[in-house]
C-alpha cells in the first residue's frame, strides 16, 4: 500500500509539472505577442529617434514569464509529507 501512495504522489507531481510547462508556453507566446504589438505602436507613432518606452512593460511582463519558467523548469520541489508537518509542529512547540 505504501508504494501505491508514493506512485500517486509522483503522478500528482508529474501532472502539476506538465500543467506548469503548458502555462509557461502560453505565457511566453503572450509575452512575444504583446512585445511585438508594443514595438509596432512605438515605431509607428514615434519612430526610432524617440524614448524607447516599450522596454518597461516588456521587462515587467518578462519578469512574470521568467517566474513561470522557474516554476515549470526549475528545481523539482518535493511534496510536503506528514513527517515534514510533524517536524514543523515539534519545532514550533519547542520539542
Amino acid at each position: 500500500m505504501h508504494g501505491t501512495n508514493d506512485e500517486t504522489t509522483i503522478r500528482d507531481l508529474a501532472r502539476r509539472r506538465l500543467a506548469d510547462r503548458r502555462a509557461f508556453g502560453a505565457a511566453l507566446g503572450s509575452w512575444v505577442a504583446v512585445s511585438a504589438l508594443l514595438l509596432a505602436i512605438w515605431f509607428t507613432t514615434t519612430g526610432l529617434s524617440s524614448y524607447f518606452w516599450p522596454i518597461w512593460p516588456i521587462l515587467g511582463i518578462g519578469a512574470g514569464v521568467a517566474g513561470t519558467w522557474w516554476r515549470a523548469y526549475g528545481p523539482i520541489r518535493r511534496p510536503i509529507s506528514d513527517a515534514d508537518v510533524d517536524a514543523e509542529v515539534n519545532r514550533i512547540a519547542g520539542r
